[in-house]
This record gives C-alpha cells, structure tokens and sequence, in this order.
C-alpha cells in the first residue's frame, strides 16, 4: 500500500526552564547566521550565472514562448525541439550551480558544522536548507525578486526528522513514532557533541482531540517554535502526522461541525462570501470586513514610537522631517546609529503582540467560517476569483490619469483587502475540511465567470449562477 501524503500538524506548549530558553534561543540564532552566511554566497553565484552566455541564450528562447500574446504560436513554440532543449539545457545550468534542494540542503549541512555542538545535520537540511532554497524557487520561478537576509530574532523555530537532533522519547528515554497514550511525553534538543535539552510536553488529557492527534499516528517531523507573548517568548512543540487531522466532538459525543448535504453556489469577492443552498433557495452572506479590526491601535502605537524615535534620534532627520541616508565622516558614508528608549522597547513588544493577537483572531475567523460554510451541503461550486490580478494597481494612460474634476485617480486596487480578509486562504482551509471528513459525495469545484455585470445584488446572482454553470 503507497504511504499516504496527507499529513497534519498538532501543538503542544512544553514546560521550560531559564537556561534551556537561552539555549533554544542560541541555536535558532546560529541557524539565523549560518541562513544569512548562505544566503550572501549564493547571491554571489547567483549574480555569477546571470552573466553566463549560455544561461542567457536558453532564458531568451524560453522567455520568447512567454512574450507571445497569440495562444496557437505560444503552442507551438513550446512544441518545438529547440524549446525543449533549452529548458533541460536550462535546468542543467541552474543545476551546476547547485541551486536545488538537494544541492542546497547538502551545502547548508557544510555551513552548519562549525556549529555542530548545536546544529545537527538534519536540524541544518530542514532549518535552514529546505527554507533557503524555497526563497530561491520563488525568485527562480516564481515571482520573487530578491532573497533577503533575516535579522535577529527573525528565525523563530528549529526542526529535524524526529530520529535525531529534536526527537519525542517517553519515560524510558524512547525515541516515540507512535504513541500508545500512557506515560508522559519529553521533547529532547541536542547532539553528540552539545548540550541536551529535555523539556516535558504539558499535554491536556482531557483535550480528545490532541490526544487523537498524538495517538497510534506516524510522527514525520518535529518542531520547536517560539512566540512573543506580552514580552515574553512561549515554546511550543509542532509535530507533523501522518493522516488528516483529527474530527472534533462534543461533551454528547457527537461531531462539531459537520457537514452537511446538497449543492451550494458560492461567491466569494475581497469583502463578503455569499452562498446559496439549492435545497432551501436561500441565500447566506458571510462580511469578511467584520472581522475585529486592530488598524487604528496599531496606528495609535507606531504614531508614538515615530515621536519617540524623532525625539531621541534628533540628528538622523533632515530639516524637512525625512530620514537621512547615512552620515559622511571623512568622506565616507557610515551608517545611521538609532538610540531606542525603554518606552520605545516596551511600545515595540506592545505592538508585537498586537500583530500576534491580530493574527490568532483571524485563523479563529477563517476557522469559524469554513465551518458556516460546510455546515450548508457537501457539493461547493466556488467562482474561480482572480485575487492577484485584483492586488493589481491599476495602470492609467497619461491622458486617463484625472478625473473631471481634476483629481488624480486612485491606482490602488483590493491589495489591502486581501492581505487582511485572505479569501482565497478560506477556500483553501475549506478544501481541506471537506477532504478530512471523508464523505465520498462532498467535493469543491471551481468556475470561472465571464463578462462579470457589477450591477445591485450581483454576488447572489452569481452565486445561484455557478451551481447552472456545475
């Protein structure tokens, strides 16, 4: 029987002490420098292969394919025997010069072994090499640009296999990849050479649904992360298991958030969520903008910190209020020096923490939703909704750039939008939910809607049109 890729991840906070935190902290430091370390030498390479002819002669062929507007001769082109010669030509180049997975994570483990009474090989492949070469897919293939460094305290978790560096031993000292449920769980973080952190997972038996997660499942990797809460950093383990996660009951038994039975024609926009259930011919309509809105205490802190930071760095502004861009000493342009007050610290924690309830409420949310959603039928046709090129802003022509009455038109598009509400993150979360209740009739199908009319009541018209369109 093939090995299932479904995988889940379940958290549980471990019980600490002072020196095993300044230990975590110091080994997810040292991956944050040996990240950084990699990241400044394969720029380099990078920089290095941009300049090979032969590099330059595959991407030109491969770019002309994309360049051309006409369907059939972008078809053709891609048919052709030179295109594909210079694709594979092309992915042998990148090869060479080891941007891969595999060349990457191998190299990561090289940086790392100065450090390795603190990083082990496979904390280096998953920590920094797996990390670091997503970056780099990105700005390959995708739509990055570039590859940034990580500045302190930017890296704020450490993971390995689970068979050595970070592992789950019980109370015989075990290495646990199935868990019978009996007994106390330790979550261990070293080396040969190092320091071993043994640190008790605080496991709630009366929470049936981590007990699930926990039991008679395969762990596939273990995970130590940190959050900043009120100041103070809280450490969690994150373990991945094999299987979708776990179903949910309640006190009676029975099991919270089901889903339910019959078509739904979903349509979702960067504001609202409007759904019709065939069944009952009714509508229900989910405002994604209700959600708790932190912006104007966000904007209360950062207006303080601007006047404490102008306030204590009075020489790093010019006279028109901007911030310079550097100091000129003898000719050479150093950088500016920033003196930071305790009020100023104790106002960037405050933030901080503001950005991480902001976040936690928005997963609640999301979660609360989805479940709104399949609580309706177990047959979902959602509106194929073009979010990136919503993000957009808009392009004007010169003579389009004002309106009549002289006003420069606004550019921006539903980039905000979709950042705050994540639209598409739901869909995606609702995908999952149905594929983890297991109901063979329950499916979610995307359509595309042409020549959208944005007249009164035009989202429940196109939600009850999907379900014409399925």
């Amino acid at each position: 029987m093939a090995e299932s890729k479904v995988c889940s991840v379940v958290t549980i906070p471990l019980k600490t002490e002072k020196w095993q935190e300044d230990k975590l902290n110091q080994r997810m430091d040292l991956c944050r420098k040996v990240y950084n370390n990699m990241v400044h030498d394969f720029m380099k390479e990078y920089k290095k292969m941009l300049r090979d002819k032969s590099y330059i002669e595959t991407k030109d062929i491969i770019l002309s394919a994309y360049k051309t507007e006409d369907e059939k001769e972008k078809k053709k082109i891609k048919a052709s025997s030179d295109y594909k010669e210079a694709v594979k030509a092309n992915q042998m180049i990148i090869r060479d010069y080891k941007f891969s997975e595999f060349g990457i994570g191998g190299d990561s483990i090289k940086y790392a072994k100065v450090y390795s009474e603190n990083i082990s090989s496979t904390m280096a492949n998953l920590s920094i090499g797996k990390p670091l070469w997503a970056a780099f897919e990105r700005m390959l293939y995708g739509n990055g640009e570039i590859v940034h460094y990580k500045k302190y305290g930017d890296l704020n978790s450490i993971a390995t296999d689970g068979k050595s560096g970070i592992r789950i031993l019980d109370e015989n000292n075990k290495t646990v990849k199935k868990w019978d449920g009996t007994g106390k769980l330790y979550c261990v973080c070293g080396t040969n050479k190092g320091k071993v952190l043994r640190m008790p997972l605080k496991i709630d038996k009366k929470d049936l649904y981590k007990l699930e997660m926990l039991t008679d499942r395969t762990y596939k990797i273990v995970r130590i992360t940190r959050k900043l809460v009120n100041s103070v950093y809280k450490y969690y383990v994150q373990i991945t298991v094999e299987g979708a996660p776990a179903l949910r009951y309640n006190n009676n038994g029975e099991l919270k958030n089901g889903i339910g039975s019959g078509k739904v024609g979903i349509y979702i926009d960067t504001s609202s969520i409007t759904c019709y259930k065939e069944s009952e011919d009714k509508f229900y309509v989910i405002d994604l903008t209700k959600s708790a809105d932190y912006e104007n205490k966000r904007n209360k802190i950062l207006q303080e910190m601007d006047y404490l930071r102008r306030k204590n760095n009075p020489d790093n502004y010019n006279s028109d209020g901007t911030v310079k861009k550097g100091i000129i000493e003898d000719g050479k342009r150093h950088k500016l020096k920033w003196v930071d007050s305790k009020k100023y610290k104790q106002l960037k924690f405050k933030l901080s923490n503001l950005y991480r309830i902001e976040q936690e409420q928005r997963k609640l949310d999301r979660q609360n939703w989805s479940n709104q959603i399949l609580s309706l039928g177990d047959q979902f046709f959602v509106n194929d909704y073009p979010f990136q090129y919503a993000a957009e802003r808009l392009k004007f022509s010169e003579e389009d750039e004002k309106t009549e009455s002289g006003k420069f038109k606004k550019k921006s598009k539903k980039g905000k939008d979709i950042g705050k509400n994540a639209p598409a993150t739901l869909i995606t979360l609702l995908d999952q939910k149905i594929a983890s209740r297991g109901k063979e009739t329950s499916s979610l199908t995307k359509i595309k809607l042409k020549n959208i009319d944005y007249s009164e009541d035009y989202r429940k018209f196109y939600a009850k049109k999907v379900l014409d369109n399925s």
